[in-house]
């Protein structure tokens, strides 16, 4: 069957009822699982919103590789005066939205709903495309690997144009406009900086960590261990607020990673940490899994597949290859993370700011002009905009009526938008 749930949620997996059990010293008795209750294969329902529609298509690129068939699935919403006859706009721009971890194209439904209310307050006039970027490894984040073949491809060269044929949607990339949060900003700005053919610009937000010098709280590249710093603290992974105003770690690598071992002890329990190994390793020859990068029980990092995992260092990709990404980022990308970033990703958009930052005066040169392409205060180019006292649950107070602004402007200028 098209698998594209992860691991132990995936329909056809069989689990018990939550059974209530004593667990004191010395206690009698026997625990009983009984194992009888089967995850049914979820249904997405656009009968409630008459602006609103599922797409699913077969991938012939996806197939192959798998083996077997493998669908591209989107939510296509609606704006108000889509179907107006007498409306003089013919096609629409598109702003493709990739969901957060865990979150699916079903998430089409709420912006549906805000599509058929209400249009400027909240976002510019486009058909908004909710993509799927679950697979049964996680969040695939659209690259193309040996572990989830060519999941970037299958999107540019099969959905898109299914959808241009089937809607009438702009065929440019100037009214193909990108936007993502958490991983869905990672998948977002990774699509950019990959297909600035097919996308026009990017507004990504708390991305996944975009230099790995900075994977959270780990180099990957330097230090020994994810799970210990070189004192031999454990390191975080998650930390929330407190009353008195600073933090405290709810939750440290070794914990999360120990969490997902005890799901799928190859690595293929979909959750974050076995999501980015199958996004980033090269997999294993003897199990089929992505290898990994760390050991999951000593935390000690692999330095062959940490080299590997260099390929989607977009930091470095940017640092390395400056003639290729620099005029991407500095014009195409807005990047937003509050600096109270609860994952600790807020490093690594710094450090990604200062590489940009190094080559600053070649891209003044290049664009032809004097412009701060970081400068937060310019809605005309590229950015990088670390906000103080924003976190990774609340950043879209601070941002979204500037975004949508942008978007406006940015899509008005190519003759997009009202």
């Amino acid at each position: 069957a098209d698998r594209v749930d992860r691991s132990h949620r995936a329909p056809g997996n069989w689990h018990s009822d939550v059974e209530s059990v004593d667990l004191t010293p010395g206690r009698d008795g026997t625990v009983t699982l009984t194992i009888d209750q089967e995850i049914e294969e979820p249904t997405a329902d656009d009968s409630r919103h008459d602006n609103l529609e599922y797409v699913e298509i077969r991938s012939e690129l996806l197939s192959e590789f798998y083996g077997r068939d493998v669908h591209l699935r989107a939510g296509v919403a609606l704006p108000r005066g889509y179907d107006d006859e007498d409306s003089d706009r013919t096609h629409w721009p598109v702003l493709y939205r990739i969901p957060s971890f865990g979150d699916t194209h079903t998430r089409a439904e709420r912006w549906a709903q805000i599509l058929a209310t209400t249009m400027e307050e909240v976002t510019p006039q486009t058909v908004i495309v909710v993509l799927d970027p679950e697979s049964p490894l996680g969040h695939h984040g659209f690259v193309d690997n040996a572990n989830h073949g060519p999941r970037g491809r299958a999107l540019v060269e099969e959905l898109i144009p299914h959808l241009e044929e089937e809607y009438r949607l702009v065929d440019e990339p100037t009214g193909r406009i990108l936007t993502g949060h958490s991983s869905g900003g990672w998948s977002a700005l990774w699509l950019q900086m990959q297909w600035p053919d097919v996308f026009g610009a990017c507004w990504a937000s708390s991305p996944d960590p975009v230099d790995f010098s900075a994977f959270q709280k780990s180099d990957i590249y330097e230090d020994e261990s994810m799970f210990t710093d070189a004192g031999g603290e454990l390191r975080p992974a998650f930390r929330q607020p407190t009353r008195q105003g600073g933090f405290e770690v709810a939750m440290t690598v070794e914990q999360e990673v120990g969490m997902e071992r005890a799901i799928h002890p190859l690595g293929g329990s979909g959750q974050q940490w076995d999501t980015w190994r199958a996004m980033f390793s090269p997999p294993d020859d003897e199990t089929g899994f992505p290898n990994l990068m760390f050991d999951s029980t000593t935390g000690a990092i692999d330095r062959d597949v940490a080299e590997h995992w260099k390929a989607f260092d977009i930091a470095r990709l940017v640092d390395e290859d400056w003639s290729t990404y620099g005029p991407i980022i500095t014009q195409r990308v807005r990047l937003a993370c509050g600096r109270w970033d609860e994952y600790y990703l807020h490093h690594a958009v710094e450090n990604l700011k200062e590489v940009v930052e190094s080559h600053h005066g070649e891209s003044v040169a290049r664009s032809g002009g004097p412009h701060d392409a970081h400068d937060a205060n310019d809605h005309d180019w590229g950015y990088i905009w670390l906000l103080d006292h924003a976190t990774h649950s609340n950043i879209h107070n601070f941002i979204t009526p500037r975004w949508n602004e942008e978007m406006r402007r940015y899509l008005r200028e190519h003759g997009h938008h009202d």
